[in-house]
Order: structure tokens, then C-alpha cells, then sequence
């Protein structure tokens, strides 16, 4: 048995818990904060906001509590009217107090304050898209340890991409890990194998060759058939 056949052996189909997110927002930012989250649960964050995410008969001072304690980052959008809230200096002093990773988003030139100033905030334009996928990039840079987990819940939602263009962005992402377990590896390239939204992505395709350049020797020879099949590599690649 070869050493990369060891490897996958010891390695089953990964089932990593996704990364939690908590943002903080006041009331008068509610559109921007649902922009925030449905961008990181683009890439397979689990992403809290209260005024979504709580239904009306539960206690929902309760529920922010335990998805404070329960969160890995916590992510405030400093804008004018965050200090006006009556929620959102408590919710980043006990997210403070529980060590969780910090990203402040500067929101138009409004700057993280207090005890959170601390750390630098991500400076957002209100008035563009946000990039999400900086601040997934900036939780990794703030905490290291949870890159597989972002990993994993990334390739999740790689593998479930419903459009050509959540494939491509999914896969420039993908890009920026450079350590992938043989698990890993073969979850992507079977997701573009059976994932017809990937295999019409232009923007994916072009991601995909060079991603399996760099991880080639931990893919499967069958996966390296079917990558083949469907003209994301060259038969070049066949192992026999």
C-alpha cells in the first residue's frame, strides 16, 4: 500500500462543524447586517443575527446569550448608530469577556471604539457589495486554528453551488488555502464531477485545473477519470 493510499484509508469523507458567527448591529442597520450574512453563509458560515434568527415566542435576551457563548466570531458594524444601541457595547464586552475572535467592520468611516478598539476594523462602503470573502480571509488571520473549519464548511457549500457564479467565487476562495486534507481534496473534485453548476462555470473551471495542480497527488485515480471525462484536465493526468 502507497503512502497516499494510507493516507486515504485513515481519512473518511470529513464532517467538520461549521465556523459561528455572531454580528451585532443596531436596529437602524438591519439591511446591511442581512447582507453580511448572507454573504458568509455563502461560504458555509453559520451566521446569528437576532432580528432573523429568533422567533417571537422565545426569550430573546436568553437566545443572544447563548449564541454569544456559543459563537466563534463576533463581528460588530460599527456605523453611527452602533453606540445609540442599547444591546451592542454589552454584546462586545461579553464577547470580549468569552475570548471570541473580534472582526469590527468600519462601516463608512466609523471606527471600532472602547474596548474594541483594540482591533482594527475592516473598512466597509455601505453604498457597495461587501466582500465576504475578506472577511473570511480576516477571521483566519485573527485565529488560525479555525481555518480547517472554515475549510470544510467552504467546500461544503462549494459542493451544494446552485449558480455559476456562487461556483466561481466558492472556487477563487478555495484557492487561498494552501494545506488540504485527502478528504478535502476528494470532496472537491467529486462535488465537479456531479455538480452541473460547477461544470458550466467558466469562472470555475478556470479555478479548478490549477487548484488540482497543486493538489494532485492526494486525488483519487477514479476522480482523476472523471475530472478528465469532463474537461477539467487533460488525459495527460490518466494515470496509466
Amino acid at each position: 500500500m502507497s503512502p497516499g493510499e494510507e493516507d486515504r484509508s485513515l481519512s473518511p469523507s470529513y464532517v467538520g462543524r461549521t465556523v459561528r458567527v455572531f454580528v451585532s448591529y443596531a436596529e437602524a442597520d438591519k439591511a446591511l447586517a442581512g447582507k453580511v450574512k448572507e454573504g458568509l453563509e455563502k461560504y458555509g458560515l453559520e451566521t446569528f443575527l437576532a432580528h432573523e434568527d429568533i422567533n417571537p415566542a422565545e426569550e430573546w435576551q436568553q437566545v443572544i446569550l447563548d449564541n454569544l457563548e456559543s459563537t466563534d466570531v463576533f463581528i460588530p458594524l460599527i456605523t453611527a448608530d452602533f453606540p445609540r444601541s442599547k444591546w451592542t457595547d454589552q454584546e462586545s464586552g461579553i464577547a470580549l469577556t468569552h475570548g471570541k475572535v473580534i472582526v469590527p467592520l468600519s462601516i463608512d468611516g466609523n471606527n471600532p471604539y472602547g474596548f474594541v478598539g483594540r482591533f482594527q476594523g475592516m473598512k466597509i462602503n455601505s453604498q457597495l457589495p461587501v466582500e465576504c470573502s475578506e472577511i473570511v480571509k480576516a477571521i483566519i488571520r485573527r485565529r488560525p486554528q479555525l481555518e480547517p473549519q472554515i475549510l470544510d464548511s467552504l467546500i461544503k457549500s462549494f459542493a451544494s453551488s446552485r449558480s455559476w457564479t456562487a461556483a466561481k467565487e466558492r472556487a477563487n476562495l478555495l484557492m487561498e488555502f494552501e494545506q488540504m486534507t485527502v478528504g478535502q481534496v476528494d470532496e472537491i473534485f467529486k462535488a465537479a464531477t456531479q455538480n452541473s453548476e460547477i461544470q458550466g462555470s467558466f469562472g470555475a473551471r478556470d479555478v479548478l485545473p490549477k487548484l488540482f495542480e497543486r493538489h494532485k497527488d492526494k486525488v483519487d485515480s477514479k476522480i482523476i477519470e472523471q475530472l478528465v471525462k469532463h474537461k477539467f484536465i487533460s488525459e495527460d493526468y490518466l494515470p496509466f
